[in-house]
């Protein structure tokens, strides 16, 4: 195979944009140089034709967004007839409130739901609100929830953090109950909300996730799973369903409108209410039109 393109695109994307790549995990650092297909074309069903012309089956499926495979027909047609009636606008579109009541119907911890962006967007919605709800500051954490100060703080891609930042997250082992109980016995009181991967590595067990939940209820804490990644893949409501264990709330992302930019935050009624009472989480494209036809769309031909 011959990369000869994708490498001069990299080299010209380099001088004017870090990583050459808008996605971290897109960029050439995680792939091996000279030899992979940096710029993609165009794509179809499970394969994806790079700028020189290379054809691979694609197994990243954009990170998780592509659920149903590259140009399928139905959401291609649903995001159409929207933009052929306009892309976003002053106000909302009633495929918002389709897509809503649609997914309160699907998720059992939904009793509300707010449209976000990116995976990052839903999971700090979910930590404002449960820190809103109950007064406290502490986070415990476990896997990864996004690129903002409070999450990443806690990594080692940490810079330019504020450090009062960082040491308000506290990380847990996964499948290990007593590790999550002695992070919370830490400052007792303190915590506002755990939140994890629900499924991680080899995955885990029902009896696992009710104790987190249980757990964090026992401390005073928002219970949230972060199903940003089992949302929509391992089943329609992720880990929640698949394991039958309900959280308080949920952020979910990536794989709910077959590559359109949209994310939420689900969960009680009384928590998520709260961006009504001083809770403050809007964006401007919230009301993207084409996203809701897209991700209504796709859930559609999942259900089927």
């Amino acid at each position: 195979m011959n990369f000869d393109k994708s490498n001069a695109l990299v080299a010209r994307e380099l001088k004017v944009a870090p990583l050459a790549a808008q996605t971290f995990s897109k960029s050439y650092r995680y792939f091996i140089p000279d030899h992979s297909p940096m710029f993609i074309d165009r794509a179809e069903g499970a394969r994806v034709y790079d700028v020189d012309g290379n054809e691979f089956l694609d197994f990243c499926c954009c990170l998780g967004p592509i659920t149903l495979g590259y140009n399928y027909p139905r959401v291609n047609e649903a995001v159409i007839e929207q933009l052929n009636k306009g892309m976003i606008f002053s106000t909302q579109a009633p495929v918002e409130c389709e897509l809503a009541e649609k997914l309160v119907e699907l998720i059992p911890c939904a009793e509300m739901v707010k449209f976000v962006k990116n995976g990052s967007d839903a999971t700090t919605s979910a930590i404002r609100l449960a820190r809103a709800y109950t007064g406290r500051e502490r986070v415990a954490m476990c896997g990864y929830h996004g690129i903002h100060d409070w999450s990443i703080g806690a990594s080692q891609n940490n810079r330019g953090v504020p450090k009062a930042v960082c040491e308000l997250t506290s990380t847990f082992k996964y499948n290990d109950i007593e590790d999550l109980d002695r992070v919370l016995s830490s400052h007792p009181g303190e915590f506002a909300a755990v939140i994890m991967e629900p499924i991680q590595g080899d995955g885990t067990t029902s009896e696992y996730l009710q104790a987190v939940v249980d757990t964090a209820h026992k401390h005073g804490a928002v219970a949230i799973f972060d199903e940003v990644v089992s949302g929509f893949h391992y089943a329609m409501a992720g880990a929640q369903e698949y394991y039958g264990v309900t959280p308080d709330m949920a952020s979910f992302g990536k794989g709910c409108a077959n590559g359109m930019p949209l994310s939420f935050v689900a969960g009680k009624r009384e928590i998520i209410r709260l961006i009504e009472e001083g809770v403050f989480i809007s964006n401007t494209f919230g009301g993207d039109a084409l996203s809701f036809a897209g991700a209504l769309a796709t859930v559609r031909e999942l259900e089927e």
